[in-house]
């Protein structure tokens, strides 16, 4: 069920035109309407979510909007992940591209983990980590964030900063 759930994702994503990563688009493209999405935020992603803003906040930085298609992104890169058994940044610019177009983001980034215990043990690696630091610091609006784990129990993270 899971693998059918990815595949039709993934078929979506093809339709639309789609360590740390970031993608800068200094150029101004209309945005087609699309609905407003939901996304049931698991306890651990609140955690995440929170923290991230609590790190920015002290740093003096604007706080970040979360967003339901953003996270929709993160969760099917997370069971990407799971099922290579590792943690990527693969099809990084194909998530990319898919949130430019539909969000008209003008910027975007990923950090990814694997196998943290708890949301502070995850936002202080990534803390730890100068690319994910430049993530976590960076000039977005709004972020993503997805937690899942995998058969044996270990969680997979994908989090995800846009600029509109």
């Amino acid at each position: 069920m899971l693998r059918k759930i990815i595949k039709i994702h993934f078929i979506f994503l093809a339709v639309l035109p789609i360590s740390s990563c970031t993608s800068e688009d200094n150029t101004s493209t209309p945005v087609e309407i699309v609905a407003e999405k939901s996304f049931d935020y698991s306890k651990i992603e609140k955690e995440i979510l929170k923290l991230v803003n609590d790190y920015r906040t002290t740093l003096e930085l604007n706080s970040l909007y979360p967003k339901a298609e953003i996270s929709l992104e993160a969760r099917v890169h997370n069971f990407y992940m799971i099922e290579k058994g590792e943690t990527s940044h693969d099809n990084f610019a194909a998530r990319s591209n898919s949130l430019k177009k539909v969000l008209n983001a003008k910027a975007i980034g990923e950090n990814v983990a694997y196998g943290y215990r708890t949301a502070n043990a995850v936002v202080d690696a990534w803390i730890e980590s100068e690319g994910h630091r430049e993530n976590l610091e960076g000039n977005f609006t709004h972020f993503g964030i997805s937690v899942e784990r995998d058969e044996a129990g270990r969680y997979y993270f994908t989090n995800i900063f846009l600029r509109q």
